[in-house]
Order: structure tokens, then C-alpha cells, then sequence
């Protein structure tokens, strides 16, 4: 085989740098995707997290709320279900306070699910209650729809 000449050597490393384009351009991309992802991904989770947090201590400051409110109406109820109506403030007043408020922050997977069964059975509870006592009916699910259209949230009640 002939020789190759030097001249034409040097003419190789030029063109050896545009074969390796592509992969440069690729190693670049993924580069900055990865960086963009990552910043962008951890917004996202923050925002999330905010969202989901205040959903919860909406949905338990509520619940508190509605307690409250009936405790201060009991004395209005026929005598005949004002013991019952006392006893079942009482379980849903226990349910919601089984915990410290603050231990619901964590987003550990078993107090997630803690969480989450305590709310179904204060809800069922509370709409169980509602119903006995003739009050009108308690609607926890998007709620804040009708508040982040300025709407008065005891509308959705």
C-alpha cells in the first residue's frame, strides 16, 4: 500500500472532527437537558408538595370547622339526638386528633396511607352525621375550585 503523505494526514484530523460532531452535539444536549430536567423537576416537586400540603390541612381545618359548629348546635337538636350526636362529634373529634397535626407533613409512604384512611373515616363520618342531624350536605371534593374562583368556599358546603 502507498505510503499516505503528510499532507493529507493533517486533512484527516479535520474531517475526523466532523464525524464526531454528532456525538459532541448529543453529549451537549443530553448535558443540558439533564441540568434543565433537574431544576425544573425539582420546582415541580416543591409545587406539588405545597399543593398537596395545604390540600391536606384544608380538608382538616374543615373537618375541624365543621366539628365545631356542631358542637355549638347540639343544645338545638330534639333531646332525642343530641346523646347520639355528641357521641359521634366525639369519634370524629378522636380520629382527627390520633395525631399531631405536624406528623401529617411527612411524606412517608405510611403516613400517607395513614393519613388518607383517617380522612375517608372522618368523612364518612361526617357526612353520616350531616345526614342524621338534618344539616346540609358537607362536599369535601374540589373544594378549592370554587375558592380560587373567588368564590365564598362555605358555598361548597
Amino acid at each position: 500500500m502507498p505510503a499516505i503523505p503528510t499532507e493529507m494526514k493533517q486533512h484527516d484530523d479535520i474531517f475526523e472532527d466532523l464525524f464526531q460532531l454528532e456525538e459532541k452535539f448529543y453529549e451537549e444536549g443530553y448535558n443540558d437537558g439533564l441540568q434543565a430536567g433537574t431544576k425544573a423537576g425539582f420546582a415541580e416537586g416543591r409545587e406539588f408538595g405545597v399543593q398537596t400540603g395545604y390540600q391536606r390541612f384544608l380538608d382538616l381545618g374543615l373537618l375541624q370547622g365543621r366539628v365545631i359548629v356542631w358542637e355549638e348546635q347540639v343544645a338545638d337538636l330534639p333531646e332525642s339526638k343530641q346523646q347520639k350526636t355528641v357521641e359521634r362529634l366525639q369519634q370524629i373529634k378522636q380520629l382527627i386528633h390520633q395525631e399531631e397535626p405536624t406528623y401529617f407533613l411527612s411524606n412517608d409512604s405510611v403516613v400517607v396511607h395513614q393519613y388518607e384512611t383517617m380522612m375517608k373515616k372522618a368523612k364518612a363520618k361526617v357526612r353520616t352525621l350531616a345526614a342524621s342531624i338534618g344539616s346540609e350536605k358537607v362536599v369535601f371534593e374540589d373544594l378549592l375550585k370554587g375558592y380560587t374562583e373567588e368564590e365564598n368556599i362555605e358555598d361548597n358546603f
